[in-house]
């Protein structure tokens, strides 16, 4: 598939839409379901004072840099961050215990990436299903680029959930604002320079840190999609 066909598959996709009604039923439990998941892992570092003290070490960082015209809320914890340094905190916080899914073809855990991106990105006007259906989109490119990969990439010492998931989260955000065709791939690229992650850091922060750096590269990236960047 070329660049520009992977951008408007991306923008046109319809995971709720068809004729397979149950199918679409099904896609949908499944979505809110990761969704309640991340929610729930991110809510159980409050309840874990080591955890608690290196998730908000990153929040004080974050602050530091500044206010946000926009602030998002970080789950549980009721501070409000610029979205990509929520999306950064969110995803951090999301696979910090290692509660969170994950995923066969995927090597890694798509949601803690994922649903932090969505609500940072994800205005106060945003409906649900636009954003489950975000989640969808994002799942299946992260699972596809998985699949892609395959298990070599896994063994020589990267982490998927940072590297797939820099552009899983572009193509969810980039689906759930309805990006053009030009800005969908033009995020999708920037995101990929940005992916990374190795699992040498496995048993230290920087293992969740992973999925709060590729859902703020895809923050990042959708946004400077949008402003122009080409």
């Amino acid at each position: 598939m070329e660049g520009d066909d992977l951008a408007r598959a991306i923008r046109d996709a319809d995971p709720f839409g068809g004729t397979d009604r149950e199918h679409a039923a099904a896609l949908r439990d499944a979505a809110a379901r990761a969704v309640a998941d991340v929610v729930a892992a991110s809510f159980a570092v409050t309840a874990d004072p080591s955890a608690r003290t290196d998730r908000d070490r990153l929040i004080g960082w974050a602050l530091a840099e500044g206010a946000a015209a926009e602030p998002r809320t970080v789950i549980g914890t009721g501070r409000g961050l610029a979205p990509s340094r929520a999306a950064l905190v969110g995803g951090f916080q999301a696979h910090l215990l290692d509660l969170d899914d994950t995923h066969e073809q995927v090597r890694g855990h798509p949601s803690a990436v994922l649903v932090p991106t969505l609500l940072a990105l994800a205005g106060p006007e945003a409906r649900i299903e636009a954003l489950l259906a975000a989640y969808v989109v994002g799942l299946e490119v992260m699972a596809r680029l998985g699949l892609a990969l395959g298990p070599a990439h896994y063994e020589a010492g990267w982490h998927p959930t940072g590297t797939a998931g820099a552009v899983a989260a572009a193509a969810a955000g980039a689906h759930l604002l309805q990006l053009d065709t030009e800005a969908t791939g033009t995020a999708l690229s920037i995101a990929a320079s940005r992916s990374g992650g190795v699992r040498a850091q496995f048993g230290t922060p920087g293992k969740p840190l992973h999925a709060g750096l590729a859902a703020q590269a895809g923050v990042e990236a959708v946004a400077w999609a949008r402003s122009g960047l080409r």
